[in-house]
């Protein structure tokens, strides 16, 4: 684009556009669109003002303030290619003119668009040197449209080389933005070759994301669009690719020199310079590249897988002399490989298994297939001095970052609508990880104390959004506590639902979508088909927002022996207060006697209307009820129990989330009632009634109570 095209442009937007000029517009506007989309910094350096009368940044705000008003006309059209035209035009002259930024733009599901282009194949040359590292990239171009143009994500990588098919492109047939590599002169072939040669400085990027200095050593995090300012690719995650990456640096100042896959070969040259190749043979969305360059104490070890009996190499690369503090995540993880095939039959893939960690990585940890790249609170401990919980924290996030080899790699996400369907999946298998391996009245007692301190507040506030999300303006903005904590919650629900047809329904989607980018459609309707478990109502979970309510309500005739409980559901949408579709809840009920002894057993309940009512007939007694056992979903419940009713639970039931709800009430109820004596009478002197201490002599000189609790 000329200076006198950034003209034309400008008085093409500055003529107002009416409501009933909008649709006739359209290719006019998309056209438009495109040529502040592909604009250069460099074009607009030398600004001539006599040409418009306008000041560079006159013409800056005045070209904000028109795309500002078009924004809602242009998203309300809901015609995707102008959509993305649009959003590229916005960030862009966002880039040019940072600071007379127009406002942000809302991403929605239904406006993603199709892939014109993939990448099955990626060959990466990292050639690292004092103050640069030299990018050569050589992607296998497949097309998937009759599209003019490829448009590549790319951002601060200065571009000095770019060849289709081994012949040099000049500069009229491509384009470098801030934020893309257009190229405009392609071959008719449905697939053909791109090379693009770049410069990246590493050393002085600050942003954490791509590849970045930190402390001693360089770190890759492409998750969610990091992978751009490394090299040019289309950096979505439904663009899965096979990476070979080869790497050239200084032996001494980098001896260790990782990335994903597995080891090719590794040479030495005798200017103290080392190349070596890594290679994964399963394709990935470009956020999982990854690579991590320094000088480390590594721990290794080895995992024998089941049945097939072969071999893992396991590497934990930790900060010099911080070996010993690294050996428990070595345990850890052979755990998490054991745990995830035993019980998911998810088997690991690759010959290597690379754990890294990162004083100040700026995640927590992050999945990058093969290469697992943890921030150093979060892998290492000292095994003397260590916090126990602190021990049971390391382990999970280490089968955490695992488990995402199925959920996450070898599966992923079509886009990050469905970022859930990677994390809480991911997490929910991280959950059971914990029970197993920890006490599990420990381990649900705080997953259920965090689902309550921070999802349900969450839940209820202007942040609440359904798991499948519909609409962001960052995807940094979900990684959130619906995300992961209700996302798991929702993952258990569907385990309680299918019972053992989970395991071979969940088999079935990981066969099935290997290799591919999908959606949470395709899980549910795997998991259904395969289950005969009609899931149509539990498709609510992912749809609506909110923390629905359960209410029971029990009347007992002691004339006829008779118990009658009522239980209703209800869940107001916290954005409307309108009253929403009930949702699927695997409920559970039992009854027990005032002895503790059990009056009716218990049993699941799939709960999917407004209301239900349970009978039972021949009880002599007033029976306490014990329902969503485990909190099997994510619900708040009321129902008024007596001290005694409470005393019976906590000494008699076996379910951990009974025992804590109990004598957590148990003991609000007492707060509350010496709280009362005190407001009445500052001065009277309080004591504990004896209810209160018989209650915790019998809770603590029980036999139902593990050693661990």
């Amino acid at each position: 684009m000329t200076f006198l095209s950034v003209v034309l442009t400008t008085i093409f937007f500055f003529a107002p556009l009416q409501d009933n000029d909008f649709n006739w517009q359209k290719s006019d506007l998309k056209e438009k669109l495109n040529h502040l989309s592909c604009c250069q910094t460099k074009e607009i350096v030398n600004w001539d003002s006599s040409l418009l009368g306008l000041t560079k940044e006159d013409y800056a705000i005045k070209q904000r303030d028109i795309l500002n008003s078009l924004q809602e006309q242009i998203l309300a059209s809901n015609d995707i290619e102008l959509i993305t035209l649009f959003k590229r035009a916005v960030r862009n002259h966002n880039t040019i003119y940072n600071e007379y930024v127009a406002k942000p733009i809302q991403s929605f599901n239904k406006h993603h668009p199709d892939l014109d282009f993939k990448i099955p194949e990626t060959n990466i040359i990292l050639d690292v040197l004092d103050n640069e590292v030299i990018v050569t990239s050589e992607l296998s171009i497949l097309r998937q449209s009759n599209s003019s143009s490829l448009i590549l994500d790319g951002y601060k990588q200065e571009v000095s080389e770019v060849c289709i098919n081994g012949s040099k492109l000049n500069e009229s047939e491509y384009k470098v933005t801030a934020h893309e590599l257009i190229i405009l002169s392609l071959p008719k072939d449905s697939q053909f070759t791109l090379k693009v040669m770049s410069k990246i400085d590493p050393y002085n990027n600050d942003s954490m994301e791509g590849l970045y200095k930190t402390g001693k050593w360089l770190s890759t995090q492409c998750e969610s669009e990091g992978a751009r300012r490394i090299f040019y690719t289309i950096d979505r995650p439904d663009n899965l690719s096979k990476y070979t990456v080869t790497i050239i640096a200084d032996n001494k100042r980098y001896p260790t020199r990782i990335s994903n896959g597995n080891l090719v070969f590794e040479d030495f040259h005798p200017d103290g310079r080392a190349i070596i190749k890594w290679h994964d043979p399963y394709p990935k969305p470009s956020y999982l590249f990854a690579t991590v360059l320094g000088d480390f104490d590594i721990i290794e070890g080895t995992y024998q897988t089941k049945e097939e009996e072969e071999e893992v190499k396991l590497q934990v690369f930790v900060e010099k002399g911080k070996k010993e503090q690294g050996k428990y995540s070595l345990w850890a993880l052979k755990q998490s490989m054991w745990f995830d095939q035993t019980f998911f039959d998810r088997k690991y893939d690759l010959e290597y298994l690379k754990m890294v960690s990162i004083p100040d990585f700026n995640m927590g940890a992050m999945e990058n297939k093969g290469l697992l790249i943890f921030n150093a609170m979060d892998l290492l401990i000292d095994k003397d001095s260590g916090p126990d919980n602190y021990f049971r924290l390391v382990a999970y996030i280490v089968m955490h970052e695992y488990a995402h080899n199925w959920s996450g790699n070898r599966v992923t996400v079509k886009n990050w609508f469905e970022l859930p369907l990677k994390e809480a999946f991911t997490d929910f298998r991280a959950m059971l990880f914990d029970e197993h391996f920890f006490s599990s009245e420990i381990a649900r007692v705080g997953q259920i104390q965090r689902l309550r301190e921070s999802q349900f507040p969450e839940d209820a506030s202007a942040l609440a959004h359904p798991i499948q999300i519909e609409s962001y303006v960052s995807s940094d903005d979900l990684y959130d506590q619906t995300t992961y904590v209700k996302g798991r919650e929702v993952f258990r629900m569907l385990h309680t639902i299918l019972g053992d047809k989970f395991r071979v329904a969940q088999n079935a989607y990981f066969s099935k979508y290997d290799g591919q980018a999908v959606s949470f459609k395709e899980l549910l309707t795997t998991l259904s088909d395969v289950s005969g478990v009609d899931l149509s109502v539990f498709e609510r979970w992912f749809h609506q927002i909110g923390t629905p309510t359960i209410t029971l309500t029990m009347n007992y005739n002691s004339n006829n022996n008779t118990a009658e409980i009522l239980v209703k559901q209800s869940c107001t949408n916290p954005k409307t207060n309108e009253e929403q579709k009930p949702f699927h809840i695997p409920l559970f009920l039992e009854l027990i006697g005032s002895d503790g002894k059990i009056i009716s057993p218990k049993m699941k309940v799939d709960f999917k209307d407004r209301e239900m009512v349970f009978r039972f007939d021949n009880v002599n007694e007033k029976p306490i009820p014990l329902f969503l056992h485990g909190l099997s979903a994510p619900v708040k419940w009321k129902y008024d129990f007596t001290n005694e009713e409470l005393e019976t639970i906590v000494l008699h039931t076996d379910d951990a989330f009974w025992r804590f709800e109990a004598g957590t009430i148990f003991a609000k109820k007492q707060l509350i009632k010496l709280a009362t004596i005190i407001m009445k009478n500052p001065e009277k002197e309080i004591f504990l009634s004896p209810n209160v201490h018989n209650f915790y002599r019998h809770v603590l000189n029980s036999d139902t109570l593990s050693p661990m609790a």
